[in-house]
């Protein structure tokens, strides 16, 4: 191991120009938040200030975060660290496999470790990130420090979820014959995680970040480290006309070892009472101590009719394909559903949900849309108020129609009923956000993403709209443009950018991204009233302001 001190000026010349190789390739060129990252923890090590790169100081001075940030509250650190590992995983297993350095962030660990393949030199640490925007590396050895300080306290940071077990439901493969029972095997694999997000003493990821990995060939070792978990679920769902097999597996992430496994054969209208005992089995193996209120949100309240229940799940297929069509698609499938057991609360939550989506878009007016939705939750929640869907459903409509205080309730009521779901914390999030709680706003968020690491674009887009609400008006750009970068059309990710610019003061660019969003969205402006009457007053004119001075 060589020191900080020892570095010559040709190796750390070398380990800056395979910096700057690495930023120009594909795999970094779009992502600026990594490459300050990078820069920031590789200057550290590289300079002996191994002693900084705890988890507070990383936040603060690379990701912004105001100085009450806790980051056993907010995972940023963390999720960005396992998004860094696999973007270098990624690099050097394509173009820079031949590069004569090699930096690598190892697990539980915030200071890189540095490989020149010419002497075998290696350098490592922990560090605290702090905006890097000069060269890459600087030449600075006034500090040494060893490699090993601070490692209890950046691998305490590792687990937000402390000293909860964690665990991911990876997507269920469908052993049928039929390949369109695709949607029967998604909805078990959604179902388990819902229970399993429940209990309080069980950090859960969602069923966004865990389908990422649906179809792909991954390591366990590799999955659990990327989503921060010890254990994965793994499992296959074949049908047969009235019979079902299920095959379960859980599986240590950390050493690939197989904990439990077991396979089920039941009739097809077993299937509530199936799902039940696998969930219970679960527990058993994770050696989870369940609670009354455990207990009573693990009962099954939904629907006996099998038809209903599958109905529903085509439509959650449908609807996660995020167009118009699907859209089309789910609402006719939910309707199905309702039909056959109009006493089954789901589907009308999500029906609520596909209406309130149509008019987030602007294609439907509030009156066809909104005002439609907003029945439609109330019945869900008539129907089964203990059901976090329905709660979580019934704050997002109520926000969007200017009922911050019902939606705030029936949001804290979510959480309640589901601790562990990605989906209620961001339900609070944006309810908070724009009721103007900002502050508490930003950390429910960032407890949605702590739940599903590789979440959905419109989790970042609320994050984006809570950091102009805040007036930070920079921290708004940067991720409304992580928006864009991930989904060039959503039209929630132009509003934030084209406001932000213009509020501050860089009213040219704002009418440039104002007009491609009026490009892209020509009726949007006809239809939606979605920047104006789902804030507080004050909000809303922070938005109408924005878009005046951006000329819209």
């Amino acid at each position: 191991m060589t020191t900080s001190g020892e570095l010559s000026g040709q190796k750390i010349a070398a380990i800056n120009q395979s910096l700057n190789k690495m930023f120009a390739s594909p795999v970094f060129a779009q992502s600026a938040r990594q490459r300050r990252f990078l820069k920031f923890i590789v200057s550290e090590t590289v300079a002996g200030n191994t002693a900084r790169l705890k988890g507070y100081t990383i936040g603060v001075e690379v990701f912004d975060r105001a100085p009450d940030f806790d980051p056993a509250i907010d995972a940023i650190v963390r999720v960005e660290a396992a998004r860094l590992r696999g973007k270098l995983r990624e690099y050097y297993e394509a173009e820079g496999r031949d590069d004569p350095v090699r930096i690598d962030l190892p697990k539980g660990a915030y200071a890189v470790a540095i490989g020149c393949a010419k002497d075998g030199y290696t350098q490592g640490g922990h560090t605290d990130p702090r905006p890097a925007d000069g060269n890459p590396v600087e030449n600075n050895q006034h500090h040494t420090a060893p490699p090993n300080v601070a490692a209890s306290e950046t691998q305490s940071v590792i687990r937000t979820s402390e000293d909860k077990p964690s665990i991911a439901v990876l997507p269920f493969t469908n052993m049928s014959a039929d390949p369109e029972q695709e949607y029967f095997a998604d909805g078990i694999t959604e179902d388990l995680i819902t229970d399993l997000s429940k209990l309080s003493g069980l950090f859960v990821i969602a069923r966004h970040s865990a389908f990422v990995y649906k179809g792909v060939a991954r390591r366990v070792q590799d999955i659990g480290r990327e989503l921060g978990v010890r254990y994965l679920l793994e499992g296959s769902v074949r049908r047969a006309a009235a019979c079902v097999r299920i095959n379960v597996q859980l599986i240590d992430a950390h050493s690939g070892d197989h904990l439990w496994a077991e396979r089920y054969d039941r009739e097809l209208s077993e299937i509530f009472a199936l799902q039940d005992e696998v969930t219970h089995s679960i527990v058993a193996a994770l050696e989870l101590r369940l609670t009354a209120d455990d207990h009573q949100r693990l009962a099954h309240v939904g629907t006996d009719n099998v038809e209903a229940y599958e109905l529903c799940r085509r439509g959650n297929a449908a609807y996660v394909l995020w167009t118009l069509d699907a859209l089309d698609w789910a609402q006719a499938f939910y309707e199905r559903s309702i039909a056959i057991d109009p006493s089954y609360a789901e589907p009308y939550a999500w029906l609520a949900r596909v209406h309130t989506y149509r008019w987030l878009l602007g294609v439907r007016s509030r009156g066809e849309s909104l005002d439609v939705a907003l029945k439609l939750a109330c019945r869900a929640v008539k129907l089964h108020k203990e059901l976090p869907l329905a709660q979580g459903v019934l704050s997002w409509v109520c926000n969007w129609s200017g009922m911050h205080n019902e939606a705030l309730r029936a949001a804290r009521l979510a959480v309640t009923l589901d601790p562990g779901g990605a989906e209620t914390h961001y339900w609070l999030g944006v309810g908070l956000s724009c009721s103007g709680s900002t502050d508490e706003a930003e950390r429910e968020l960032a407890r949605a993403i702590t739940f599903n690491p590789h979440c959905p674009v419109y989790y970042l887009w609320a994050r984006a709209q809570n950091y102009m609400f805040m007036r930070r008006y920079q921290q708004a750009i940067d991720a409304a443009t992580q928006v864009l970068h991930k989904a060039p059309t959503f039209i929630g990710g132009y509003n934030v950018i084209t406001a932000s610019l213009a509020l501050a003061d860089r009213i040219d660019e704002a009418r440039r991204t104002g007009a491609e969003m009026n490009r892209l969205f020509p009726e949007y402006r006809k239809h939606s009233d979605a920047t104006t009457i789902g804030f507080t007053k004050e909000l809303g004119n922070l938005y109408s302001e924005g878009f005046r001075l951006a000329g819209i």
